[in-house]
C-alpha cells in the first residue's frame, strides 16, 4: 500500500506511539510535485522504503504544485516543519533571489541528495512540427512549477519564433497536447543510469503519449546552452541543466534520430536545521536498501553515491549528507564536471 497525503501540509495526525524500540518517532513529510509526476511517484517510493526499514520513521509523500511552491513553503515554515520536511526543488530561484524570491533570497535549504539524472525537452504530437521554427504562431504548454528552463526559453527567443505559452498543470498539459489545444509541451522527464549509457522513459508522460499518438522531439541548439553557460558570472554559469544529445529510441521506440534535449539533476533538500544524525541515517538506509527502492520504483536501479552527490544551487550539501558521502567515498561535484569525467572514460 502506497503512503500518500494529497493535501499539502496534511502530514501525520491522530494518536500514534511516541517511541518505537526505544527511539522517538520521527515524522517526515516529503514534498514532491503533483500526483503522477516523476518526482511524486519517486517520493512515494522513498517514503515506503524508509517506513519499511526504519520502524521509528513515519514518512509520507505530499503532493505539491512544484519546486517554487515547495521553496516558498519552506521560506515561511516554522522551525518544527523545517526539522521534519524534505522537499524536491530546483533551489536555483530561491538561492539566486530570482522571480518570487527577488529581494528575499532563501539560502537556508541545503541539498540532501540528487536522485540520479533526469532530462527534459520540448515534445509535440503535431507531425508538422520538427524544429523550433515550426512553432511559429503556435501554443506551447509549460508545466506549472517549471522554473529553470532559461536555456530553452533563450533558444526560443534567439530563434526569432513567436509563440504563445500556457502554464499548465501536469494532467492538463497531457490532456491539452492530446486534444490539440497546444502544439508542444515541456514535461518530459526521463531517468538515466549513472554511466549515461541506459535511459528509461517516464511512464506517466512519454510512454503514455507514445501509445496514444506519435511523439516528435524538438531539438534545442546546443551552442546556445554552451554559450550561456560559459559566460563568467552569468546567470547560467554552473547551471544545473544542460543540453545534451539523447540517443535514438531513448524515450520512445519511434525516436529514430539523436534528440538534443535537456539533462538535469533533481535535488531533494532539507533545511540547515534538519538533524544531521537523522539525515545521515535516512540516506544510509536508502543507499543500503537500493534493491528495496527498486522494487517500489525502477529509478532505484539508476542511483549511485556519485550521482546522488551531484550539486546545484546552492552548491552546498547538508552536514548530514556530507557525512554519508564521506562514509562511502563519494565527492560532490557539478553535473557538468561529472559528465565531462564520464566522457573521458
Amino acid at each position: 500500500m502506497l503512503v500518500l497525503a494529497v493535501a499539502a501540509g496534511m502530514g501525520f495526525a491522530g494518536s500514534r506511539p511516541s517511541q518505537v524500540d526505544g527511539r522517538e518517532v520521527f515524522e517526515l513529510d516529503i514534498y514532491t510535485h503533483q500526483t503522477g509526476t516523476f518526482t511524486h511517484v519517486l517520493g512515494v517510493a522513498i517514503a515506503e522504503v524508509l517506513n519499511e526499514v526504519l520502524p521509528w520513521v513515519r514518512a509520507v509523500s505530499v503532493e505539491s504544485m512544484g519546486s517554487i511552491p515547495n521553496e516558498q513553503m519552506m521560506y515561511d515554515a516554522n522551525d518544527y516543519k523545517r526539522q521534519h520536511t524534505m522537499y524536491f526543488g530546483t533551489l536555483y530561484n530561491a538561492y539566486m533571489g530570482n522571480g518570487p524570491f527577488e529581494g528575499r533570497r532563501h539560502t537556508s535549504s541545503k541539498i540532501a541528495f540528487n536522485f540520479s539524472l533526469v532530462m527534459g525537452g520540448l515534445v509535440t504530437t503535431n507531425p508538422a512540427v520538427h524544429r523550433l521554427q515550426d512553432l511559429e504562431g503556435r501554443t506551447i504548454g509549460i508545466r506549472a512549477g517549471v522554473s529553470a528552463a532559461a536555456a530553452q526559453f533563450v533558444a526560443l527567443i534567439e530563434s526569432g519564433v513567436t509563440t504563445r505559452m500556457e502554464r499548465l498543470d501536469f494532467t492538463a498539459a497531457t490532456e491539452a497536447i492530446l486534444s490539440g489545444t497546444v502544439e508542444a509541451i515541456l514535461p518530459n522527464w526521463t531517468a538515466v543510469t549513472p554511466d549515461l549509457r541506459q535511459w528509461t522513459g517516464n511512464p506517466a508522460t512519454m510512454e503514455f503519449l507514445a501509445r496514444a499518438r506519435h511523439v516528435g522531439f524538438i531539438d534545442f541548439p546546443i551552442d546556445v546552452d554552451r554559450r550561456l553557460r560559459s559566460t563568467p558570472g552569468g546567470p547560467l554559469e554552473n547551471f544545473y541543466q544542460m543540453v545534451v544529445p539523447i540517443p535514438p529510441r531513448t524515450v520512445d521506440p519511434r525516436q529514430t534520430n539523436v534528440w538534443y534535449g535537456v539533462m538535469a539533476n533533481g535535488p531533494f533538500a532539507v533545511d540547515q536545521i534538519f538533524s544531521e544524525d537523522i539525515l545521515f541515517e535516512l540516506m544510509t538506509s536508502l543507499h543500503v536498501n537500493k534493491e528495496k527502492l527498486t522494487n517500489y520504483h525502477p529509478q532505484g536501479a539508476f542511483i549511485s553515491p556519485e550521482t546522488m552527490a551531484l550539486y546545484t544551487y546552492p552548491s552546498e550539501f547538508h552536514p548530514g549528507a556530507m557525512r554519508f558521502y564521506n562514509s562511502v567515498g563519494a565527492t560532490p561535484t557539478s553535473l557538468e564536471d561529472f559528465m565531462e569525467k564520464l566522457s573521458r572514460n
